[in-house]
C-alpha cells in the first residue's frame, strides 16, 4: 500500500514517473488529481481505468511501485555507517539493517540492541541468533522504528577477594 507521504509510481506503457505527493495525491492527464495514498498499486490501476474509460477506449494501463522514498529506519550506535535506512518493498529485518548500516564497529554488544517501535523500547538479543540460531529475535522492522547498538562498556567484570590483582 502507498503511505500518505511521498513516493514514486510508475503509470503507462511508457513508465512515465508520477510522484506520489505528501498528501498522498498524484495529477494524471484526463483525470486530474487523484488521491491514491492508502491504496495498493491494483486498486490504483482500476480506479485509473475507470476515470480513463470516459476518454479511452480498453485502456491499458499498469500502475507499480517504482521507489519508496516515505519509510524510514534510524540505525545508531556501534555500526559502521549510522544512519537512515529506506524501507522499500522488500521487507527489512534486524540484521539486514545493521548490514546496510556496515556491520558492527569492534565495540558493539550484539546481545543488548535496543529496538524502539511507537515509544516502546524491547531488547534484541543478536548474539543469541548468532550463536542459538533464535530466528524469533531477527524482527521485521516498520516505518519510524530505531535501533540502537550499544557499546561494550557496561559489560564489565570485577574480581574481588583473595586474589593477587583484585
Amino acid at each position: 500500500k502507498l503511505g500518505t507521504v511521498a513516493g514514486l509510481i510508475e503509470t503507462g506503457a511508457n513508465d512515465v514517473l508520477r510522484v506520489v505527493a505528501e498528501d498522498g495525491t498524484i495529477f494524471y492527464p484526463y483525470v486530474g488529481v487523484v488521491h491514491v495514498g492508502g491504496r495498493t498499486t491494483r486498486q490504483i490501476r482500476e480506479l485509473m481505468i475507470s476515470k480513463l474509460s470516459r476518454y479511452i477506449e480498453k485502456v491499458q494501463l499498469d500502475v507499480r511501485m517504482a521507489a519508496y522514498r516515505s519509510k524510514r529506519v534510524y540505525v545508531v550506535g556501534e555500526v559502521s555507517k549510522p544512519g537512515l535506512l529506506q524501507i522499500t518493498d522488500v521487507p527489512m529485518t534486524v540484521l539486514e539493517a545493521v548490514n546496510q548500516s556496515g556491520g558492527f564497529s569492534g565495540e558493539a554488544d550484539y546481545s543488548r540492541v535496543l529496538l524502539t517501535r511507537n515509544g516502546v523500547t524491547y531488547r534484541v538479543d543478536i548474539q543469541s541468533m548468532y550463536e542459538a540460531g533464535r530466528i524469533d529475535q531477527n524482527v521485521l522492522l516498520q516505518d519510524g522504528d530505531i535501533l540502537n547498538v550499544p557499546d561494550r562498556s557496561a559489560n564489565k567484570i570485577f574480581v574481588l577477594g583473595e586474589v593477587a590483582k583484585p
